[in-house]
């Protein structure tokens, strides 16, 4: 019985190994597999160059150590996968499920429907674009917010150009600006825009104010050739004459020492002339020609800023034009 059991045990084995043999892959350089419970061999999806040593997945035509490629629509005869070299190209990298791409060379991550991210070979990183003109290059579907930067305690964005502009704001709509800053809540009280020197446009600078109707108004501010700071008071004249001591903080602001204007206007009738007597660095006098006016009296003074006292109509050497950036077409 024994020699019997021994016997078939051989018998099987045998026809096992035959089987196998039968069902061996048969495509050179696959890599072959077990693909039933009988021990049957056939073709798996990996393969190795048997002149390289490159090992494929879903591709006879691996050109780098590993390359993975899936069965997904086939773009300018190239059929992208999860992660490959694509067309032969050395320096073309792929991940994704699809799309057409097109840039000669670098790395890309997309989906079916379109690449997501683009690294070239030139270092340009393109986001929603095939074509990146920058380091990092970000188009929208007109939907999202292109950039985003949020912190609690830091900057949330810096930049700095060691001989250029450090930010380049652009519109090419006729009705929204090329930069907005907003305070928080949007509020009229609060600080939306902070600029350490000088602050320059080409065109008018505006307050933006809102009327009972709900329209808003642009108040432009008024410009001059010269750097002043003005203040505005009322003095009441006491017999014909008014001491007006500047105010201490307004001085600290100015250079008092040049000369400065003093406007005036009676707010009543003055009987004589009213004017202007005894101006020093930090006070003057208002008048009244025949000594005898007991009125209030509005005044404006305004006096060159201090540090900036002998400017008049400076060069704007800074505003040289530089090449402009246009929206550029999508692929």
């Amino acid at each position: 019985m024994i020699r019997r059991i021994l016997s078939l045990s051989v018998l099987f084995v045998s026809l096992g190994y035959a089987h196998a043999q039968n069902g061996m892959s048969i495509t050179p350089g696959k890599i072959v597999k077990w693909f039933d419970s009988l021990g049957n061999l056939t073709d798996s999806v990996i393969y190795e160059d048997p002149g390289t040593g490159n090992v494929g997945v879903g591709t006879f035509s691996p050109n780098t150590n590993l390359s993975v490629e899936g069965d997904v629509p086939v773009f300018n005869g190239t059929g992208v996968g999860l992660f490959n070299r694509a067309n032969g190209n050395t320096n073309r990298w792929v991940l994704g499920t699809g799309g057409a791409f097109v840039s000669p060379d670098g790395f890309s991550i997309g989906d079916s429907s379109a690449y997501r991210l683009i690294i070239t070979g030139s270092g340009n990183v393109g986001i929603g674009t095939l074509n990146p003109l920058s380091k990092l290059h970000v188009v929208t579907d007109g939907v999202n917010q292109g950039v985003r930067a949020e912190t609690d305690f830091q900057d949330a964005v810096v930049a700095i150009s060691n001989n250029h502009i450090g930010v380049h704001g652009l519109t090419n709509s006729f009705f929204y600006p090329g930069v907005r800053a907003t305070s928080y809540q949007g509020a009229a009280a609060n600080l939306g825009l902070e600029v350490q020197g000088r602050f320059t446009a080409t065109g008018t600078k505006n307050a933006i104010v809102p009327l009972e109707d709900g329209q808003q108004v642009l108040m432009a501010a008024e410009e001059s050739t010269e750097v002043w700071f003005s203040d505005y008071g009322i003095a009441e004249l006491a017999n014909g004459v008014a001491t007006v001591r500047i105010d201490r903080d307004f001085l600290q602001t100015v250079n008092s020492s040049k000369d400065y204007h003093v406007f005036v206007t009676p707010r009543g009738n003055p009987v004589g002339s009213v004017y202007i007597d005894n101006q020093t660095p930090s006070s003057f006098e208002i008048r009244e020609t025949t000594g005898t006016a007991n009125i209030k009296v509005s005044y404006k003074i305004v006096a060159k800023r201090k540090d900036f006292a002998d400017e008049r109509m400076k060069r704007a050497e800074w505003t040289q034009p530089s090449e402009p950036i246009m929206a550029v077409p999508q692929n």
